[in-house]
């Protein structure tokens, strides 16, 4: 969601759930998924990577140059 953050559903999206621990930026603008690995781009603050299902984030930047991220 751009400006709120990352939401997680285990219920078919029936519910959601926020799940931004880790995140220093909310403006969530893409994700790519790599077997376990959920990586979103940020607007601003570049990669973020979760390996536990969205639970937590970290930055994943090194070597990246700008930190706007939308595709």
């Amino acid at each position: 969601t751009y400006g709120e953050g990352m939401f997680k559903s285990t219920n078919n999206g029936a519910s959601w759930t926020e799940v931004n621990t880790g995140l220093s930026h909310s403006s969530i603008q893409s994700l790519a998924i790599n077997n376990t690995n959920i990586f979103a781009g940020t607007a601003s603050n570049g990669v973020f990577l979760s390996q536990n299902n969205g639970l937590s984030w970290n930055a994943v930047n090194n070597g990246i140059t700008g930190k706007d991220v939308y595709q």
